[in-house]
């Protein structure tokens, strides 16, 4: 007996000298102990038994740094069919592996608890699905995965423990009809569709600031009945809850329901243009929902929603494959004028509910529901179209941007759109179209039309016409004369050639300041718009010398002597022109004369001829010469 145990013990001695291999109570040992650096694991389990070396076996470690290779997790799998708890977590390489699958440690059906090795770094497709086999996994830590597979963990029923802390994505119902209650993720990226189908048993989860995306807006968590309670981290900016519903950040899709909450009546957000599918799947709470502006319905977003009784459409929408179907208490649906898509399986194929439910649809579009729905089940009988509807301001074309005053009529733009009738404009309550500038308050009479009956009195805002500005006028002063006083023209020529106004401009401005207008030269006047104008110009005109009159012409021996009158001092002009030529010829001839001269004699004339003469004074200011106007020709008699 002693020679036996020595000889058992030498041979566990060698053994050792390749691996470490620590076995409790060998003849019937449950768990095993191991360190290897990627030898045949199998075989130098064997070496290690001189019994039955598998069928005890439940529980397998591993010693600090440790390595395998794919084949030893196939081997584990196939040949320790009792083995119930697997830790790899001092595991540091699995060569060749980064990821779990089917064909590595997936679908072990003995193991109940499973530590993997920071080193695998996924779960695949399929991994642990349990379908119609009986699997046992309760419990599994992964502290390296980032990536969890589509459908990887359908129907674990027995999964009660996950623990993934650095998880990133999960994949298509990934986690479909597992029993755990809850579950963390404080890392998750993407949530994919359906991942927690069906978890009866689900009932809080946290969303955490790094989930960027729901795939596809479909909802996650369909048919998860207990789970009332879902909050998102408040600096998740791609996601947020809105009474029981989670919405994407700026409120336009609507992705899911929270299944264990009740609905009751729900209106969408009139920002809501998407509900994503199985959004409301299986909701038995919900007893009627208004769609709004909703144009985008999912597949099966509303299935099987038990208590719906009522559906309005309130725009156009491509209705997914079996959004409505199942609904089996749906008693009245509402649709717009024309639907986008209507799948023929939106509300289900001749199913027997249908044959009840009352189709009400816009006036005049009664034949194109008839075709539309005659397919799936909907009765003819059933369908009833709705009066004319009355006209309202969203049947017309509408600018009521303002305009200038023009001295013309001026209107809005407001023209009806197709099927509208005949559309009448009153301005503050009359047809009268608006010449004067001021605001309008702009009302319109909707004759009956093709599409929409007749209304009246719709107010629809105010036309504006503004005042024109004058300093954008063309405005002229005629010249004034000269008479020692401060000059101010009392009328003026006014022309907008941008507006087509013209003529008299004394009912559009008014003289509010004068310049210096005393002396010879150039005066101003600033003028203020008035009536239909506005604003203020600055124009100027000339102060003219005063006019003179030539008082004697006495003739002489070829020569004439004139006498005029001369002008005040405080005129100052500078000089005195005079002109002359013989009576019936065209061309003028013409002498200065001091400012000082009241009387010159003109010489070298011709005999026996007559001549007309004329005089006007002159004034140079700032280089600009001002001249009064020509005196009256006064006639001399004839030279001698």
């Amino acid at each position: 007996m002693r020679k036996r145990l020595l000889s058992m013990l030498l041979s566990l001695v060698m053994v050792i000298g390749l691996f470490a291999i620590n076995l409790q109570d060998v003849s019937a040992a449950t768990t095993l102990t191991v360190k290897t650096d990627g030898g045949d694991l199998m075989e130098k389990i064997d070496a290690a038994r001189d019994v039955d070396p598998y069928a005890s076996i439940t529980s397998i470690s591993f010693e600090p740094s440790s390595k395998l290779i794919e084949q030893d997790l196939i081997d584990l799998k196939e040949n320790l069919t009792a083995l119930q708890s697997l830790d790899l977590s001092n595991v540091t390489d699995i060569t060749g592996v980064t990821n779990i699958s089917t064909d590595n440690l997936g679908h072990y059906k003995s193991l109940k608890k499973l530590i993997l090795p920071s080193c695998i770094t996924g779960i695949g497709p399929f991994a642990f699905y349990e379908n119609s086999e009986s699997y046992n996994l309760e419990e599994i830590y992964m502290p390296g995965v980032r990536n969890i597979g589509d459908y990887a963990f359908v129907q674990c029923t027995s999964l009660a423990s996950i623990t993934f802390p650095n998880v990133q994505t999960i994949g298509t119902q990934a986690f479909a009809q597992c029993t755990f209650a809850s579950i963390s993720f404080p890392d998750l990226m993407i949530l994919g569709q359906g991942a927690f189908t069906g978890c009866t048993n689900l009932n809080n989860i946290f969303l955490p600031a790094s989930l960027k995306e729901i795939t596809n807006d479909r909802n996650p968590f369909p048919r998860c009945t207990s789970l009332t309670n879902i909050t998102i981290d408040e600096n998740n900016i791609h996601y947020r809850i809105i009474d029981n519903e989670v919405y994407n950040y700026d409120i336009s899709t609507l992705i899911f329901h929270i299944p264990g909450l009740p609905s009751g009546s729900l209106t969408l957000p009139p920002t809501v243009t998407k509900v994503g599918s199985y959004a409301f799947y299986g909701c038995d709470s919900l007893t009627d929902v208004d769609l709004n502006n909703a144009s985008d319905i999912g597949s099966y977003a509303f299935f099987s929603c038990s208590s719906l009784t009522s559906v309005t459409f309130g725009v156009p929408a491509d209705v997914g494959g079996f959004a409505f179907n199942s609904c089996t208490e749906l008693e009245q649906i509402y649709f717009p004028a024309t639907m986008i898509k209507l799948d023929t399986w939106g509300f289900g194929v001749a199913a027997p509910w249908l044959e009840d439910v009352k189709v009400y649809v816009p006036y005049g579009s009664e034949a194109y529901y008839k075709n539309l729905l005659g397919s799936c089940g909907f009765l003819d009988t059933n369908i009833e179209e709705g009066a004319k509807p009355v006209a309202t301001s969203d049947q017309l074309n509408i600018d009521l941007s303002a305009k200038t005053y023009n001295a013309g009529k001026q209107s809005p733009v407001i023209t009806p759109k197709t099927g509208v009738g005949k559309v009448t404009v009153k301005y503050n309550g009359s047809t009268e179209i608006p010449v004067n500038a001021g605001t309008y308050n702009i009302s319109v009479d909707i004759a009956d039309g093709e599409s929409y009956a007749e209304a009246n009195d719709i107010a629809l805002g105010t036309f504006t016409i503004n005042k024109a500005d004058i300093s954008k006028a063309e405005i002229s002063i005629s010249d004034m004369v000269w008479n020692g006083k401060q000059r101010k023209p009392s009328s003026f020529s006014f022309k907008m050639v941008q507006h087509g106004i013209g003529a008299a401009a004394t009912h559009h401005a008014e003289a509010v300041k004068f310049g210096n207008n005393k002396n010879i030269g150039q005066g101003s006047v600033t003028l203020a718009g008035k009536n239909n104008f506005t604003g203020t110009k600055t124009v100027t005109f000339n102060i003219m010398p005063k006019s003179h009159k030539i008082s004697k012409i006495t003739p002489s021996k070829k020569q004439i002597k004139i006498v005029w009158t001369k002008a005040p001092k405080s005129q100052k002009i500078d000089k005195y022109e005079v002109r002359y030529r013989v009576v019936g010829t065209p061309a003028w001839k013409t002498k200065t004369y001091k400012a000082s001269a009241s009387k010159a004699t003109i010489k070298n004339l011709k005999k026996t001829k007559k001549y007309e003469v004329q005089i006007r004074s002159l004034k140079k200011v700032n280089g600009i010469k001002y001249f009064s106007t020509w005196s009256p020709v006064k006639t001399s008699k004839k030279v001698k």
